[in-house]
């Protein structure tokens, strides 16, 4: 399950456009993870473990 603060967390955005908001929702209470689409499904996928590999705040 998609937790929408924890996906805004993750990606550094305040809001999550209006469609992947219902696409979550969809996915969290009427189907499940790639059971909608062959291969396709929302995750959280943390990456802040790459932030050690550069100083640089664009990276």
């Amino acid at each position: 399950m998609v937790d929408i603060a924890e996906f805004k967390q993750n990606l550094g955005w305040s809001e999550v456009p209006v469609e992947l908001e219902k696409l979550i929702y969809f996915q969290n209470t009427i189907s499940s993870f790639e059971n909608y689409s062959q291969g396709f499904g929302v995750l959280i996928d943390d990456k802040s473990g790459l932030k050690s590999w550069s100083d640089d705040e664009n990276f």
